[in-house]
């Protein structure tokens, strides 16, 4: 910012010399000393603190790339986790559906001794089990 600011300093000197009224004063008419703000305070030092700057702003932006890299990587990583936790979670989910399923056909059978009188008749008792336990 402080070398953006100091070329356009001296922009605003070098522009001032297009006016011979501004002559009579000292910094901003043409003069020796407007010269010397212009061009060394103005353009030079403008110029080298911008290239202090980018000179300092490119390895940041180099580090700033690597760790978007990375950070796709590990995004990447992460989403294919999640996939792969979904399917194993969509498996339980049929698991247990079948479970349910199995457990409401299961036929608990009891067969008792015959009866007096009826000694070849069995009687068969057959009933539905229902477990409510995955019901929402």
């Amino acid at each position: 910012m402080i070398g953006f600011g100091l070329i356009f300093f001296g922009s605003i000197l070098d522009i001032t010399d297009n006016f011979p009224e501004l002559d009579q004063y000292v910094i901003i008419g043409k003069t020796k000393y407007e010269e010397f703000l212009e061009q060394v305070v103005g353009y030079t030092c403008g110029f080298i603190f911008v290239a202090i700057g980018l000179f300092k702003w490119i390895p940041t932006m180099v580090a700033l790339r690597k760790e978007e890299e990375s950070l796709k990587k590990s995004h990447e990583e992460l989403r294919m986790k999640i996939e792969d936790l979904r399917a194993e979670l969509n498996e339980l989910y049929r698991t247990i559906e079948h479970t349910k399923s199995m457990t409401q056909k299961f036929l608990l059978t009891r067969i008792t001794i015959p009866a007096k009188g009826r000694p070849n008749v069995f009687i068969c008792e057959c009933q539905y089990e229902q477990d409510d336990t995955y019901d929402n």
